[in-house]
């Protein structure tokens, strides 16, 4: 809730906010379909039984990532480097 002064009357007047009272998801969906979205992944996610390094998928997505992470580190450190030299 938000207030504001009427200077007129002197009276305060309150509005209510609705962005605020409202539970978040991804604006269009109704909470009961985010809930069971939630928890269709749970149980998906239950039911897995492979590890990471069995799933050829993810090991090259593991792959292409440290690379790069990798890579955003180097050069940050260089322009940090950089900067501070005398």
């Amino acid at each position: 809730m938000s207030s504001t002064n009427d200077t007129k009357t002197g009276t305060k007047e309150e509005t209510k906010n609705e962005t605020t009272d409202t539970k978040v998801n991804d604006g269009n969906a109704p909470e009961e379909i985010v809930n069971s979205g939630a928890m269709e992944l749970s149980r998906i996610a239950k039911e897995d039984t492979k590890r990471w390094w069995q799933k050829r998928n993810l090991r090259s997505l593991y792959l292409i990532l440290v690379p790069c992470a990798l890579g955003v580190e180097w050069t940050s450190g260089f322009d940090s480097s950089m900067m501070v030299s005398p």
